[in-house]
């Protein structure tokens, strides 16, 4: 594949409303698409959009980064075959939201012309993926709603976020929920890292009758903690995975089932193909999760969610939580789950680029 151009387009995206957590508080996205075209005029496009409080790396570093390479990349033959394209890419160093955005654009572009990725290096794609809502902090009254509003909507797996400066206002509202909705919802919960192991393990013992399908990030993962087996909820790893190389070390190395893959935050599409491999292997679970990507990011995650072999809810519900998107989401969640079709990939994007 011989590239023409590459080039990359700013933009800026509002939540229709601030999404808090006990670490973060997100009102608005921002990051830029790369836009890639070969000598045909097929265009192929990428999301660079690191998360404040999450990414390793800043908008204006993989911006100022991106002018400096994208000369560079042009002039290099790209192959006719993902390998080839990954070995291209190999000698840049790119950074985690800089690597998701220009393999994405590239890869877009090397499907296009007509080659199969997934039955050649997966064997398979899933054509439904069930979705997970997502409720971050807020009165307890205002989450039972939300949580009667996305059960109307056909969710039927629920993350709530707690952490809360009382457990007892974490447990109050587990209680609440459990008591209003039943066994009718599958629950999961993420704490990022909000307590010690000794607490974590006091808190998840209170919390076993709510019947957890698994907490994410409890504590911090990587510090060596006592076993995990002895916790009584699966410890599902978030932040601890958030690099190449501890993820791995977490699926090789560890107890540890769920793996938590945020594709902008880890390093790319070729990452997260190695991980969703490797995982499988083990028998382990990997959980795709939204960086709260614009619908352009989102679709490569819709893709990679569709290769992981296994049923479990993802974490893609984003497309209903931004005023208005630069471009209307190819991938919706309609009655808890994503309509994937691999021969239709990637969507067509018709940008509205101001």
């Amino acid at each position: 594949m011989i590239l023409k151009e590459i080039n990359c387009l700013p933009f800026s995206l509002n939540l229709n409303a601030p999404f808090q957590s006990s670490l973060i508080n997100i009102g608005e996205r921002k990051g830029f698409y790369v836009v890639s075209e070969d000598q045909s005029g097929r265009k192929g496009y990428g999301e660079c959009s690191p998360l404040h409080g999450f990414s390793r790396d800043s908008l204006d570093d993989t911006r100022r980064v991106f002018e400096e390479l994208k000369g560079k990349i042009t002039v290099q033959e790209l192959g006719n075959d993902l390998g080839s394209l990954k070995d291209a890419l190999s000698g840049f160093n790119l950074s985690p939201s800089l690597a998701f955005a220009i393999e994405q654009s590239l890869m877009s572009l090397f499907l296009q012309s007509g080659r199969n990725l997934f039955d050649g290096y997966f064997g398979r794609s899933a054509s439904l993926i069930a979705v997970n809502a997502v409720i971050g902090f807020g009165t307890d009254g205002s989450i039972i709603n939300l949580i009667k509003e996305k059960l109307l909507a056909g969710y039927t797996v629920f993350k709530i976020k707690v952490g809360r400066e009382s457990f007892e206002d974490d447990y109050s509202l587990l209680n609440k929920i459990r008591t209003r909705f039943g066994e009718t919802i599958k629950l999961r919960l993420d704490a990022n890292r909000k307590w010690s192991f000794d607490c974590a393990a006091k808190n998840l013992s209170e919390l076993k009758g709510f019947n957890i399908e698994y907490i994410e990030e409890p504590f911090d993962l990587n510090s060596n903690p006592p076993a995990l087996n002895d916790l009584s909820i699966p410890v599902a790893a978030d932040e601890s995975a958030g690099s190449f190389d501890n993820a791995l070390r977490i699926i090789n190395d560890s107890s540890i089932e769920y793996i938590i893959l945020k594709p902008m935050i880890l390093g790319g599409i070729y990452s997260s193909f190695e991980i969703i491999k490797r995982a499988e292997k083990l028998d382990k679970k990997v959980i795709l999760s939204s960086s709260f990507e614009s619908g352009i990011g989102k679709s490569a995650l819709v893709m990679l969610a569709s290769l992981t072999g296994h049923s479990f809810a993802h974490g893609l519900d984003t497309d209903s939580r931004f005023n208005q998107d630069i471009y209307t989401d190819p991938y919706p969640v309609n009655g808890g789950v994503i309509q994937f079709d691999s021969e239709s990939y990637p969507p067509n994007f018709d940008l509205r680029l101001k």
